[in-house]
């Protein structure tokens, strides 16, 4: 008769030890801090110019309802809680502008981390806004967004809505 050497009744197992689980997720750990900022640039850059993009949606919107209503649009600025949104003149209200209903009379943000500088023709007190009127026309703006880049995107309301990209 011949007894088997080692522990009796030994199960082999299948998975796998704490020691490999542990390895195994800090290397996947280290992966990701190593790659994670490399990914933060282009999210900022898209953020940026998602801004930009609504920014002049809004102001092209703002034009067109303005003919099509004949009656004042306004694009308000609120730079404390870094927030933009379109007002309309009140038909029953001479001098009053209250927020539009849809998709357009919401609320936009800015995105995180950008600075934004504003020129307004005819700034006579702290609300800040730009004026488009029934004939087409708008007041003359400009606003200046940048990122912490340094990336700078200027938009301007001349004869039209403009962008450049600086």
């Amino acid at each position: 008769m011949i007894l088997p050497v080692g522990r009796p009744n030994q199960l082999k197992s299948n998975g796998f030890t704490l020691i490999e689980l542990v390895l195994v997720a800090s290397i996947i750990l280290i992966l990701v801090a190593v790659t994670a900022p490399q990914f933060r640039g282009p999210f900022q850059k898209i953020q940026l110019k998602n801004t930009c993009q609504n920014l002049v949606q809004l102001m092209r919107y703002a034009q067109a309802r303005a003919v099509a209503e004949r009656r004042l649009c306004r694009i308000n600025f609120d730079l404390e809680e870094m927030s933009f949104w379109l007002t309309s003149a009140d038909a029953a209200e001479a001098g009053k502008f209250s927020n539009i209903q849809g998709r357009w009379g919401r609320r936009f943000k800015f995105a995180q981390g950008v600075s934004v500088q504003l020129e307004l023709e005819g700034e006579a007190n702290e609300e800040r806004f730009i004026t488009f009127y029934p004939d087409g026309s708008q007041e003359k703006a400009r606003v200046q967004i940048t990122d912490r880049a340094g990336e700078t995107f200027t938009i301007t309301t001349q004869r039209n809505v403009q962008v450049i990209q600086e």
